[in-house]
């Protein structure tokens, strides 16, 4: 469990260089398994569609006529905790020359707080239209060689369903979702929590805070503490397994798959460090000793599952060259525990970190999510995960990689064309 500290709304990001305001409205909910299918069905019906413009050919209509670049519902899910994000993106009213701020907000409130209703819920028609999508996009889960490996890759490790949680494993939640108990579950989820706000823009606070206090009455006005399940670091096992499945795909694939002993917050940065060396285009680790030196794969990368403790090496190979590849990717974990190789390639990673914060800092997407993340305590911001990066050494992935223990082995076995 973390503690998270919710602020008073609204909480600005003064920023002059963009000539646009973003504004986020976040409601908090819980990610249990019996809620799978609502979580991910609810933003469909919040994000195209309201009471005042029942179509979305009004809905848009009406966001350019109140000079709205964009507006959307979407969900992210960290651990067992996920949050409902209402967003708004509107020019500032400098580079408009006018200001339609009022207006804008009343159509952004109306979109979270007046969706379209019928006989007590949503739109049928619209509900099954994503019921439709949702079932669709499952299906295409077993059929797609890269959607199916990340799965399998997840429910091989995961002994419970922490890691492995997914609406592919419980699809008959799907059918007990209705237009009205949807709805009853927005009701719950939406109209009666608080909705944290955040927003970044050249804007004047004042005017901000009177429009926040005039169309979400019922945001938090004072700092609320709150315990989130995003940490669920999953035990080592006690024996590898190794695990060979035939598939029905035209590839193949190796992973070895890696828990931290005694995984903490702080392994966060080394983590992602490790896996640099090991992907990145400054070291390029896997590819170079796998293609360019023993011309054994096709393509390979690195997976670090932070909140989950768990690091994956995976490599797309021909079938018969499984167990050479097996050896080499031994041999590369060895490698990041030899200060004399790593050192260099440290470097250029460090290098290549501070160009790639540099061109962060001219999207405004990021900055602001970045932003939002580091103000809930969630992650560092953009600067200080650098600086903590630049501390990093040789010696210190050496440490930690002697800490990963392996849990799996799985091989993805293409199907026998001969």
């Amino acid at each position: 469990m973390q503690t998270i500290t919710l602020k008073e709304s609204p909480i600005i990001l003064k920023n002059q260089d963009f000539q646009t305001i973003l504004i986020k409205v976040l409601f908090p909910f819980n990610d249990s398994i019996n809620l799978l299918a609502k979580n991910r069905l609810l933003p469909s019906m919040l994000s195209y569609i309201s009471q005042s413009y029942p179509t979305e050919e009004s809905f848009q209509k009406e966001k350019k006529r109140r000079f709205i670049l964009g507006t959307g519902c979407s969900r992210t899910v960290i651990g067992n905790e996920g949050c409902f994000s209402f967003s708004m993106i509107i020019p500032d009213t400098y580079a408009l020359g006018h200001d339609y701020l009022d207006s804008q907000f009343q159509f952004f409130q109306e979109m979270i707080y007046s969706p379209f209703v019928e006989n007590g819920g949503f739109s049928k028609k619209e509900l099954d239209r994503e019921i439709v999508n949702l079932e669709t996009s499952i299906k295409g889960v077993s059929k797609d060689f890269y959607s199916y490996h990340s799965l399998r890759v997840k429910e091989l490790v995961d002994e419970g369903e922490l890691f492995s949680k997914s609406l592919v494993h419980h699809q008959d939640l799907i059918q007990t979702v209705t237009p009205q108990n949807l709805y009853e579950y927005y009701l719950e989820v939406i109209t009666k929590q608080k909705p944290i706000i955040y927003i970044m823009g050249d804007v004047d606070e004042e005017r901000i805070k009177e429009l926040c206090r005039k169309y979400f009455p019922h945001m938090s006005s004072e700092n609320q503490e709150i315990e989130a399940d995003i940490w669920n670091f999953l035990p080592p096992r006690k024996d590898v397994q190794e695990i060979e499945e035939d598939s029905i795909f035209k590839d193949s694939s190796i992973s070895f798959l890696y828990k931290i002993q005694d995984m903490k917050k702080e392994d966060i940065i080394p983590m992602a460090v490790t896996k640099s060396l090991l992907t990145s285009l400054s070291s390029r680790l896997l590819n170079q000793r796998l293609r360019n030196e023993k011309d054994l794969i096709y393509s390979s990368f690195a997976a670090a599952y932070g909140h989950f403790g768990v690091f994956e090496i995976t490599a797309c190979i021909h079938k018969n060259h499984v167990d050479e590849v097996k050896k080499v990717l031994i041999e590369i974990l060895k490698d990041l525990q030899n200060e004399e190789i790593v050192t260099p390639l440290l470097n250029n990673i460090k290098e290549r970190k501070r160009l790639d914060l540099i061109r962060q800092l001219d999207d405004k997407y990021s900055l602001f999510s970045d932003f939002i993340f580091a103000d809930l305590g969630i992650d560092d911001t953009l600067q200080e995960h650098y600086q903590k990066c630049l501390k990093i050494t040789a010696h210190d992935i050496a440490e930690f990689v002697r800490r990963f223990y392996l849990d799996t082995i799985y091989f993805l076995k293409e199907e026998d064309h001969e």
